[in-house]
C-alpha cells in the first residue's frame, strides 16, 4: 500500500515539474485520455447533427427532383428530410403528397422511411432494408382512359430517374383508400408487410385492413408467397384471403378466397390455377352456404376466360332446403359481363315432404354494371323428377327448355318454360323466393292431362295415398287444362290448383 502511495505522489510531482501550470482538472485529464476521446465523439456527433440538420432542405429539394423524374403529378415534401447514420442509415421524408393538374391531391403520405442496406453502402451501391410508410391518403378514380394511378407513372421513367433500388420489405400502417366511380368503398389497411421486391428472390405478402362500400362493410385478412423474376413476371403461391363483415343484408361468416398459383406475365396477361371460394352467410330466417372452384383463369385488361368451374349450394328458409350445384367447362366475360356457353345445374328441395328435382342444360349470363348484379340461363334442356301422387316408387317426369332470371342478393328467381308433362304438353311461368313459404310457384297451360293415370283403385289395399300426398309440397300451381280426366269424367277448359291441398275447380 505505501508503494502504490508512494508511486502516485511522485507521478504527480513530476507531472508539476513538466507542467507547473496545469491545474488539477489538467492533470486528472492527463491521467484519463478516454476522457477526451469521449469530448472528441460528442463534439463530432454534435457538428454532424447540425450538418445532416442543416442538409435537410437540400435532401428535401433532391427528393422531389427525383420522384419528380419518375412521377406525372407535381410531388410535394412540406418538410426537410431527416438523415440519421446510427444505429442504421435512414432517410425519412414527412408530409409527401401529389397534385394533379385539376388541383386534386389523390394521394397523401405523412411519413415515409427508408432504412438504407449499411453493407452495400460500403460497396457503394444504394439498397433499401425497409420501406416504411404510416398515414397514407390514395383516392382511386376510373375513366374512359381507366384507373388514375396507372396514369402517374412516366413512360420513361426508369430511363428518366435511373434504376430503381432494390427493396427488401414494405411496411405500410394507417393506409387508406377511397375507390371513386360506379363501385365507391372505402379500404383501410391496418397493416401490410411484403417484402423482398428483388428479381429472383421469394417474399411473403401478409395484410390486415377492413373495406366499407354502399352494401358492405368486411374485416379482410390476407397472406400469399411471391416471387418476382427478371423478365417482369410475378408468381404467387398459397393465397388466401379471409373475410368476415356484412354484404348487403346478409351476415358473413367464413369467407375465404384461395388460390393454388397467380402469375402475372410480362405483359398485361394474368393466370390463375386452382382458385376457390367458400362462404357461409346468413340473414335471419334464410341461411347460404356456397362453394366455388375454377380450374384455371386467363386474363388481361379486357377479357377474360376460365376452364373447369364448379358451385355448390345449400340455402335454407325455416323448415325449408334447396342444394344446387353448377358445372361449365368453359367460361368467358369482360369487365362488365360473364358468360358460361355449357352450363349444367341441378337444383333439389327438401322439406317436411317428397322432394323436388331438377337437372338441366344451356347457357348462363350474368351483368355486373349495377350494385345489383343479375343472371340470366337460356335452358336448352332441362328435365325434373317429381314425386308420384299416389306413392309410386317411380316419380313422375317432366321435361323442359326455356329462359330464366335470377337476383343472387336476394335469392329471387323467376322464368318462363314450355315443354311435355308425362303424355302432356305445356307453357307457364314460374318463381323462386327464398323468403317466402312455399318457395316455389308455378302457373301454366296444359293441353290435357288424366288425373286417373295418377290415382290408385278406390278398392286397393292397403287404402294407398291421394293427391293430399301433396299438401305439403313446398310448391303452389295454378294449372289450365285444355282437357282433363278424372274419376272416368271427362272435362274441357279445367283449372286445377295446388296450394297446401290439391282441388279441381272451374271444369265443364
Amino acid at each position: 500500500m505505501t508503494a502504490v502511495v508512494g508511486t502516485t505522489y511522485a507521478a504527480r510531482r513530476r507531472a508539476r515539474q513538466y507542467h507547473p501550470h496545469m491545474n488539477p482538472f489538467a492533470l486528472r485529464s492527463v491521467r484519463r485520455p478516454a476522457a477526451i476521446v469521449a469530448a472528441a465523439l460528442v463534439l463530432l456527433a454534435v457538428a454532424t447533427a447540425l450538418a445532416l440538420r442543416g442538409a435537410g432542405a437540400w435532401l428535401r429539394t433532391a427528393a422531389e427532383e427525383a420522384l419528380q423524374a419518375r412521377l406525372v403529378p407535381r410531388v410535394l415534401i412540406a418538410e426537410p428530410v431527416e438523415l440519421l447514420l446510427l444505429p442504421q442509415p435512414a432517410l425519412t421524408l414527412r408530409e409527401v403528397s401529389l397534385h394533379e393538374a385539376s388541383g386534386e391531391t389523390p394521394l397523401a403520405v405523412r411519413e415515409l422511411t427508408l432504412r438504407l442496406d449499411p453493407a452495400a453502402l460500403w460497396r457503394g451501391e444504394v439498397a433499401v432494408a425497409t420501406l416504411a410508410v404510416s398515414g397514407v391518403e390514395l383516392a382511386l378514380r376510373r375513366d374512359a382512359t381507366g384507373w388514375n394511378a396507372l396514369q402517374w407513372l412516366r413512360p420513361d421513367a426508369d430511363d428518366a430517374g435511373g434504376p430503381t433500388p432494390p427493396i427488401g420489405r414494405i411496411v405500410i400502417e394507417g393506409a387508406r383508400i377511397r375507390i371513386e366511380g360506379d363501385f365507391p368503398a372505402q379500404i383501410e389497411l391496418t397493416r401490410l408487410a411484403a417484402g423482398p421486391f428483388i428479381p429472383g428472390a421469394s417474399g411473403t405478402l401478409a395484410l390486415a385492413g377492413r373495406a366499407a362500400g354502399d352494401a358492405a362493410a368486411l374485416e379482410l385478412g390476407a397472406e400469399a408467397r411471391y416471387r418476382l423474376d427478371a423478365d417482369g413476371a410475378v408468381s404467387v403461391d398459397a393465397v388466401q384471403v379471409n373475410a368476415d363483415g356484412r354484404f348487403a343484408q346478409w351476415r358473413l361468416s367464413a369467407a375465404r378466397l384461395q388460390l393454388g398459383a397467380l402469375r402475372r406475365g410480362p405483359g398485361a396477361a394474368l393466370q390463375a390455377d386452382a382458385a376457390s371460394v367458400t362462404l357461409t352467410a346468413a340473414a335471419p330466417p334464410t341461411t347460404v352456404e356456397l362453394e366455388a372452384r375454377l380450374a384455371q383463369w386467363v386474363g388481361d385488361g379486357t377479357r377474360w376466360r376460365g376452364t373447369g368451374l364448379a358451385l355448390t349450394l345449400q340455402a335454407g328458409h325455416e323448415a325449408h332446403r334447396l342444394s344446387a350445384n353448377l358445372t361449365s367447362p368453359a367460361a368467358e366475360g369482360d369487365a362488365d359481363s360473364w358468360r358460361l356457353p355449357q352450363v349444367t345445374i341441378g337444383l333439389a328441395t327438401q322439406a317436411p315432404s317428397p322432394p323436388l328435382a331438377l337437372e338441366l342444360a344451356g347457357e348462363l349470363a350474368g351483368e355486373m354494371v349495377s350494385a345489383a348484379p343479375s343472371l340470366r340461363l337460356a335452358i336448352e334442356r332441362a328435365q325434373a323428377r317429381l314425386p308420384h301422387p299416389a306413392g309410386g316408387a317411380t316419380p313422375l317426369a317432366l321435361s323442359f327448355a326455356g329462359a330464366a332470371h335470377l337476383d343472387p342478393v336476394r335469392l329471387v328467381a323467376d322464368g318462363t318454360l314450355g315443354g311435355a308433362f308425362d303424355n302432356s304438353r305445356f307453357d307457364g311461368a314460374w318463381r323462386f323466393d327464398a323468403a317466402a313459404a312455399p318457395p316455389l310457384a308455378l302457373s301454366a297451360s296444359l293441353d290435357r292431362i288424366d288425373l286417373d293415370r295418377y290415382l290408385p283403385p278406390p278398392a286397393a289395399d292397403p287404402a294407398p295415398a291421394d293427391l293430399a300426398a301433396w299438401h305439403n309440397w313446398p310448391v303452389t300451381a295454378d294449372l289450365r287444362i285444355g282437357r282433363l280426366r278424372a274419376g272416368g269424367f271427362t272435362a274441357d277448359n279445367a283449372r286445377l290448383r295446388l296450394s297446401g291441398g290439391a282441388s279441381v275447380t272451374g271444369a265443364r
